[in-house]
C-alpha cells in the first residue's frame, strides 16, 4: 500500500512530520509520496498516482496526527473498501462529520448537517482502487479544474466527493484518540496526547470486538476471546483455520448430544460454547490482522448455517432415545430458524430507501447503542444468544427441554419479527435482483396466471390448508398441499412483496412438517432429515444473497445459484414419495443432499478462482 501525504492550507509537509509518519507506518505500507503544496498540482499528481497504482492508497492530510494504532486500524479494515478514520467526540461542539449506516457524510453547498454531526474526522482515508467504474469517475473529477478554488487542498476535495457519492465507509477509532493540528509546530504537543504502546495494544484488542453484539457474546465470549485473537495475530494461523475448527467443534458437540446421556449432554454444551467462541475469534482475528478474503466471508456464513443444523440434529437424536416426539420438535426448531432468516433477509432487500438525513433532533453520538435496540436484540434471540441458551441449558437439563426452549423462544421471535415487519411494510426489491423465492418451473408458471392476492389472506389460507394434515387423510392432505402451493406461488401487493419468499418457505416446509401427523412415529426421523436438507438449501440461498449484497464489505461476490428443482417440486415431491413409500422419501433426500454438497464445492471453487 502506497502512502500519500497531502499538504494542507497551501503549506508544504514539514520534514519532521514526514519522519514521524514514516516511523509509525504499518508493515504493509511501502513508499511515501509527498504532494506539492498547491491544490492544482496536487490534483494532477493524484491522478498520476491513481493511474499507476494497483493497490489501495493511504491518504494522510497534513493536519492529521495519527498513531501506530490508528494507522493499523484503518489499514486492516479491508472489508470496508474506501474508508475514513472517524473519532468519537467528547461533546457535540467537537463533531465535524455525520456517520449514518456506517457511511460518512459532510456538509456541502446543498446540505447542511451541522445539527446532525456526531463524529470527528481523522483526516486519514484509504482509497480502494478495486472498483474500476468508480475510480474512472473519480479520476475524471480530479482532472477537472473548475472546482480547485472551492477546497483548501486535494484531500478535502477527495473526501467531499466520496461523501457526496456515499462511497466513504467509517472506521470507528473507538478508544483511540483522533487528533488534528492547525499549525506545524503543534506536532510535538499533539504526540504527547497519544497513548503509549501498552495502551494502544489494549485499544486494539477492544477494537476487534464488534460493538453492540448480542448479550451472550458480550458477557461470556468477547471478554476473553479478544486476548486469544490478539495472540493468534502473532502466528501464522489464519481466520479460515479457526472457522474450520469451529465447524469441527460443532460436529463434535452434535455427536455428544446424540449419545443422549447426561454427561454427554454437558460435554456437548461445553463444546457448543467453544465452537461459538471460535466462531467469534475468526472474525476478531480478521479485524485484528486485516486478513479478509472472499473465501473467508463465504466459509464463515456457510459454517454458521451448517453448525446450527448439526447441533439441533444431535439434540433431536439424543432426545429421541427416550421420546420420539423430539424429531417433531427438532424439525419445528429448524423450520422456525430458517423462516426467521428468510423474513429478515427478504425484508432488508425490500426495505424502503431511507434518507440518512431525515432525523428528528440531534443524532446519536457515534458508538451509541440504545436500550431499545438491546432489548429487541435480546427478545429476538439472535444466533449468538441461541448458542448461549443451548450452552446454559445443557448444563442444567436434558436434550428435550433444550429443544422445547429453542422452539418456544424462536416461535415468539418469529411472531414478533413478522408482525413488526407487516406493520412497517416494504417496497419493490431495491438492492439485488437475486430471487429469494427459489421458484421452480411449476411455481413460475403459476405465478404468471394467478391473480395478485392480499398477504394476510395468503398466510391464513396457507395455515388452514397445511393444518389439514391433522385429519390424517392422505388424499385430503395431498389436495391441500397442491392448493397451498398455488397460494404460496401467487404474487402479492407491492407493500407485501417482501412476504413472497416467506410464503414460499411456508409452502415448502409446512407440507413436509405435516407429514409428521401422517407417517408412523418410527419414520419421524426421516421427515426430520428432509426438513434439515430443505433448511440447508434455503440457508444456502440466503448466504448467496448476503454475499452478493453485503453493502459494508469489499468482499461481496456473485455466486452461481441453483434452486434445486424449485421449492414447490421439493415440497410436493417429498409428500408424494412419503405417501408411496417412506424409504423413497429418504432416498430423494440423500440425492438432494448430494446436490447441495456439489453446489457448495462448486461455489468454493468459483470463489477461489475469482480470488
Amino acid at each position: 500500500m502506497r502512502v500519500v501525504l497531502c499538504p494542507s492550507k497551501g503549506s508544504s509537509i514539514d520534514p519532521s512530520y514526514f519522519d514521524y509518519v514514516n516511523s509509525i507506518l504499518p508493515n504493509s505500507c511501502s513508499e511515501i509520496i509527498t504532494l506539492d503544496e498547491t491544490p492544482k498540482k496536487q490534483k494532477m499528481e493524484m491522478v498520476r498516482i491513481i493511474e499507476s497504482s494497483h493497490e489501495p492508497l493511504l491518504l494522510i492530510s497534513g493536519e492529521a496526527v495519527p498513531s501506530r494504532g490508528t494507522l493499523d486500524l484503518i489499514v486492516n479494515a479491508k472489508n470496508l473498501g474506501t474508508r475514513a478514520l472517524i473519532g468519537r467526540p467528547a461533546n457535540h461542539d467537537e463533531s465535524t462529520c455525520y456517520v449514518s449506516g456506517k457511511k460518512v457524510f459532510l456538509s456541502n453547498e446543498t446540505r447542511d448537517i451541522s445539527t446532525l454531526v456526531n463524529a470527528i474526522s481523522g483526516e486519514i482515508l484509504v482509497l480502494d482502487l478495486s472498483i474500476k467504474e468508480s475510480i474512472s469517475e473519480f479520476v475524471k473529477m480530479l482532472s477537472e479544474h473548475h472546482s480547485e478554488n472551492k477546497f483548501r487542498d486535494v484531500f478535502e476535495e477527495i473526501t467531499m466527493y466520496l461523501s457526496n457519492k456515499s462511497l466513504l465507509s467509517a472506521v470507528d477509532a473507538r478508544d483511540f484518540p483522533v487528533l488534528t493540528m492547525s499549525k506545524k509546530n503543534e506536532l510535538a504537543r499533539c504526540i504527547e496526547f497519544l497513548p503509549n504502546k501498552v495502551t494502544e495494544i489494549k485499544y486494539a484488542r477492544k477494537s476487534c470486538v464488534k460493538e453492540g453484539d448480542n448479550l451472550w457474546t458480550a458477557l461470556a465470549v468477547s471478554p476473553w476471546t479478544k486476548f486469544i485473537a490478539a495472540g493468534l495475530a502473532r502466528t501464522r494461523i489464519t481466520p479460515n483455520l479457526i472457522t474450520v475448527l469451529s465447524l469441527f467443534l460443532a460436529l463434535l458437540a452434535s455427536s455428544f448430544f446424540a449419545i443422549g446421556e447426561r454427561w454427554a449432554t454437558i460435554l456437548g454444551g461445553v463444546l457448543v460454547h467453544l465452537a461459538f467462541s471460535a466462531d467469534c475469534i475468526d472474525g476478531q482475528l480478521a479485524r485484528f490482522t486485516g486478513q479478509f478474503t472472499k473465501i473467508g466471508a463465504w466459509l464463515d456464513l456457510i459454517s454458521d448455517r451448517i453448525k446450527e443444523i448439526l447441533i439441533v440434529a444431535g439434540l433431536s437424536l439424543g432426545a429421541s432415545q427416550s421420546n420420539s416426539r423430539s424429531w417433531v420438535i427438532g424439525a419445528l426448531v429448524i423450520a422456525t430458524i430458517v423462516t426467521r432468516a428468510q423474513i429478515n433477509q427478504s425484508f432488508e432487500i425490500h426495505r424502503p430507501d431511507q434518507n440518512p438525513f431525515d432525523v428528528r433532533g440531534p443524532s446519536n453520538p457515534l458508538g451509541y447503542i440504545s436500550l431499545n435496540y438491546r432489548v429487541k436484540n435480546f427478545l429476538t434471540l439472535p444466533y449468538g444468544n441461541r448458542m448461549g441458551l443451548i450452552t446454559i441449558l445443557s448444563l442444567l437439563v436434558a436434550s428435550e427441554p433444550i429443544l422445547f426452549s429453542l422452539l418456544i423462544w424462536n416461535s415468539f421471535a418469529l411472531t414478533y419479527q413478522l408482525l413488526g415487519r407487516l406493520r412497517k411494510g416494504g417496497s419493490e426489491a431495491n438492492k439485488t435482483p437475486i430471487d429469494l423465492r427459489g421458484d421452480g418451473f411449476i411455481a413460475s408458471k403459476l405465478r404468471t396466471v394467478l391473480p395478485t392476492l392480499n398477504s394476510e389472506f395468503v398466510l391464513l389460507c396457507l395455515g388452514l390448508f397445511i393444518s389439514s394434515a391433522f385429519f390424517q387423510q392422505w388424499l385430503i392432505f395431498l389436495s391441500s398441499v397442491f392448493i397451498s402451493i398455488c397460494f404460496a406461488a401467487s404474487s402479492l401487493q407491492p407493500r407485501s412483496k417482501w412476504l413472497e419468499p416467506v410464503c414460499s418457505i411456508i409452502g415448502e416446509f409446512g407440507p413436509v412438517l405435516g407429514l409428521m401427523a401422517l407417517v408412523h412415529s418410527d419414520n419421524w426421523w426421516m421427515v426430520f432429515i428432509c426438513c434439515s436438507i430443505l433448511a440447508a438449501v434455503r440457508l444456502l440461498n440466503t448466504t448467496n444473497t448476503q454475499l452478493a449484497d453485503d453493502k459494508d464489505s469489499a468482499y461481496g461476490v456473485i455466486l452461481n445459484q441453483h434452486n434445486f428443482f424449485g421449492w414447490e417440486v421439493r415440497s410436493f415431491g417429498f409428500v408424494l414419495l412419503f405417501y408411496l413409500e417412506p424409504i423413497a422419501g429418504i432416498v430423494a433426500a440423500v440425492f438432494l443432499f448430494l446436490f447441495v454438497v456439489f453446489s457448495l464445492v462448486r461455489q468454493g471453487c468459483q470463489i477461489v478462482n475469482v480470488t
